[in-house]
């Protein structure tokens, strides 16, 4: 097991003996405290080259392509993208208005931001708003916002496997 793995499962410790505590059913100290964190040692960051992004939208299903067409040509994060709204974009200024993230009012960084649109996304964003039938770009299967836990890093690591890239 990882380090990140046993800091997460200390944590995951820590926390229930201080609810344990907290509702008189454990009396003595926190044994989780005595453990020490590990140190995680940072990976450099591996990302798609230019190269790469048409074998990998293409190894997607079409279901799937505009919405990580999206994610690779603004870098958008999946919660800005599941907040994304068809009024967020104005395809006459060239710009993606950034000012959601799945159900809040404001993006993870609390900043909105004018993103523009790659000559290439365009009919990736078009044909997405078209199969959209609700006001979300990309909502969930229900028509609503895109759940948190819909399994996108799955269907992502499926096309890169397919499209014969390897991230370390």
């Amino acid at each position: 097991v990882g380090p990140q793995t046993i800091n997460h499962l200390r944590r995951f410790i820590l926390v229930a003996f201080t609810r344990a505590k907290q509702a008189g059913r454990w009396t003595g100290p926190n044994p989780a405290k005595d453990v020490p964190r590990r140190k995680v040692p940072k990976r450099v960051p591996d990302f798609l080259r230019v190269e790469e992004v048409p074998p990998v939208l293409a190894a997607l299903s079409d279901k799937h392509r505009p919405l990580f067409a999206t994610a690779i040509f603004t870098a958008l994060r999946r919660g800005e993208l599941a907040g994304l709204r068809k009024s967020d974009i104005d395809f006459r200024t060239g710009l993606i208005t950034v000012s959601h993230s799945h159900g809040r009012d404001t993006t993870k960084g609390n900043k909105a931001a004018a993103i523009p649109i790659a000559d290439e996304l365009v009919p990736y964003l078009k044909t997405a708003i078209e199969r959209s039938p609700s006001e979300f770009v990309f909502p969930g299967d229900d028509g609503k916002r895109m759940s948190p836990n819909n399994p996108l890093e799955e269907v992502l690591r499926r096309a890169l496997g397919r499209a014969g890239i390897v991230l370390h």
